[in-house]
């Protein structure tokens, strides 16, 4: 798998930094070694800030559809509550939308993501399990694997236009997207 540049900003700061402390000493050292850091937090905050910079994973920002067009999109369902309300709005408009689920959730209401994907609408990948803290501090403290994969067999997730999660082991674009 490609690595991100997260991954190679990051080592090249680590080597950088490396060098400094070893071929620098005193006030050089401190100078040195303080500018690799700035930069390195300026670069690490563009890259959080920036989405379409692709420094974590490769992401879609925008696409040339020759008009004007917005991608509506629906977070941490499917919820029995919530997503029907919302199936049944869009549909009455006949409008498509892109619902990122999370897995624990498609897993307790199955047949709400069947539904989803019936009336046109394409599933992509919002973790496996979905805590708060899971964006800060990463899988060993959620305690699970972020995407989860093996929940969901390729076969499954491509007829039901599941896009996978970005650094999950299907890196290839999505086969089905909502018009």
């Amino acid at each position: 798998m490609p690595q991100s540049r997260f991954h190679w900003s990051s080592l090249c700061f680590l080597f950088s930094a490396g060098a400094g402390f070893f071929f620098a000493d005193g006030l050089a050292r401190t100078i040195i070694l303080t500018s690799l850091l700035l930069a390195y937090l300026v670069i690490f905050g563009l890259g959080v800030a920036v989405l379409r910079l692709n420094f974590f994973c490769r992401a879609v920002c925008r696409e040339e559809t020759g008009g004007m067009r917005v991608a509506l999109t629906f977070d941490d369902g499917p919820d029995p509550e919530v997503t029907p309300e919302v199936l049944s709005v869009l549909a009455s408009h006949e409008l498509k939308a892109t619902f990122f689920c999370i897995g624990t959730k498609i897993l307790q209401h199955p047949e709400l993501a069947r539904r989803i994907v019936a009336e046109g609408h394409t599933i992509g990948n919002h973790t496996h399990h979905h805590f708060w803290w899971t964006n800060f501090c990463g899988p060993a403290v959620s305690g699970g694997n972020r995407s989860r994969p093996g929940g969901y067999t390729a076969d499954n997730r491509e007829d039901a236009g599941v896009i996978p999660a970005p650094g999950g082991p299907d890196q290839s674009p999505p086969s089905r997207r909502s018009e």
